[in-house]
């Protein structure tokens, strides 16, 4: 057996190193899905936000329309047709970005402020732009007027039912976020159809009225800084997130 000629060198057979190439290509490799990795996960965040903002503004929509409709079952009705006014303009700040119902409603003590001495109480429901300190853009929110007993019965006397209506930090109570739509219509029963409510003279206020609301979740709302955008309904981001909650009230039929 034969020495090696140089025994301090070793020989090293069957490895090798990588080459400059080899390496760019899996940075490239690495790198898109990296990216493919980070288009995932920030579709999931914006299906999740948008999900979030869709089931916030189902939640405030339903509340609001409890909350009307707790109202509107105790409404004062009778053959004064001014019990009631829809789609009120003068006096009342902001109805005119779409429909609104003001009506004069019988609540107990409990249901008003402390001190309060008798039941009857003026309620208005109507959508308004806000722009307080804590928004950084217009938002059209839906609103509750209210007017407790002892300040009503002012109002009655002086003829100034539903005026002075306010909104933002301490103006009326704000109901729900970013409502881009709200529809009152007074409706009458004809066998199994609902037809519109036609007043008479006997008859001047509806027994039962439909109430549309109709809402977009809170990231939409914030792209959505002017009142031609809000009503613009072909907007993308819009017609994805709009969501419509209808129901019926029978009016004065408190339980």
């Amino acid at each position: 057996m034969k020495a090696s000629a140089n025994p301090g060198v070793l020989k090293h057979r069957g490895s090798r190193a990588f080459t400059i190439v080899e390496v760019l290509v899996s940075m490239v490799v690495l790198a898109l899905l990296v990216l493919a990795m980070m288009s995932l996960v920030d579709s999931a965040m914006h299906f999740w936000r948008d999900n979030e903002g869709r089931t916030d503004a189902c939640r405030e929509a339903r509340a609001a329309l409890a909350v009307m409709t707790r109202d509107l079952r105790n409404a004062v009705t009778g053959p004064n047709a001014n019990l009631m006014k829809f789609n009120l303009q003068s006096g009342a700040a902001g109805t005119n970005y779409g429909s609104n119902v003001f009506f004069l409603a019988s609540l107990p003590p409990s249901a008003q402020e402390a001190g309060s001495k008798g039941d009857v109480c003026e309620i208005g429901f109507f959508l308004a732009l806000d722009r307080t300190a804590a928004s950084t853009n217009r938002t059209l929110n839906l609103y509750r007027y209210f007017r407790s007993s002892n300040q009503t019965f002012s109002n009655v006397i002086s003829g100034s039912l539903f005026t002075n209506i306010a909104t933002g930090a301490t103006g009326e109570e704000l109901l729900a976020r970013n409502v881009i739509g709200m529809k009152f219509a007074p409706v009458s029963s004809s066998g199994r159809d609902w037809i519109p409510f036609v007043p008479r003279p006997e008859a001047p206020l509806p027994d039962m009225i439909e109430i549309t609301l109709v809402a977009v979740g809170h990231d939409v709302g914030q792209k959505l800084e002017d009142f031609d955008r809000w009503r613009d309904t072909n907007f993308p981001p819009m017609r994805r997130a709009v969501q419509s909650f209808t129901t019926r009230v029978n009016v004065g039929t408190a339980q």
